[in-house]
């Protein structure tokens, strides 16, 4: 009976240091609440005239939805929302480059909702409101986003050209 005694105490002590080392290694990650929507990334804007004014997660299409206001006199006829993580990047653009006629994506003083789906969101990932091309043609926004806009458009022009020369 000593013997049982002598040893009960070293393995009971061993037994408990044990379960405090293991669930400090590996603590319980506890289930996100259902319903409960995880907070919407920050989201800046390279472009002086557009304003964020709000950000959500919309779980019904698993999408980042961004709400921005043209603060220009100025309509937009492109914009683009950017997820950049080191030399990783997406790019969502709304542009009304092929249409025959002038046509805005945001009037000017109003607002809009542009939506990124969030597998394109890398987790600590950069969110910016990249660029925007304004009606009468000027252009305003981060370095790179600019140069990428202008080729987009650049496309998209020789894309409407081809259309019309086989119409």
């Amino acid at each position: 009976m000593s013997r049982i005694k002598r040893y009960s105490l070293p393995v009971f002590i061993g037994v408990v240091l044990g379960g405090v080392v293991y669930f400090a290694l590996f603590p319980k990650k506890t289930p996100q609440a259902k319903g409960q929507t995880p907070p919407a990334p920050e989201v800046m804007s390279c472009v002086k005239n557009v304003k964020v004014t709000n950000r959500r997660i919309d779980e019904a299409s698993d999408k980042l939805i961004v709400e921005i206001e043209n603060t220009s006199s100025l309509g937009i006829v492109a914009i683009s929302l950017e997820s950049k993580k080191g030399n990783d990047g997406y790019t969502v653009r709304a542009s009304t480059f092929e249409a025959d006629d002038l046509q805005f994506i945001v009037k000017p003083h109003e607002r809009y909702e542009l939506g990124m789906e969030l597998t394109n969101i890398p987790a600590n990932a950069n969110l910016q409101i990249g660029s925007v091309v304004y009606s009468d043609g000027t252009e305003d926004g981060c370095a790179a986003s600019v140069e990428a806009t202008r080729k987009a458009k650049a496309y998209h022009q020789q894309l409407k050209a081809q259309r019309k020369g086989t119409q």
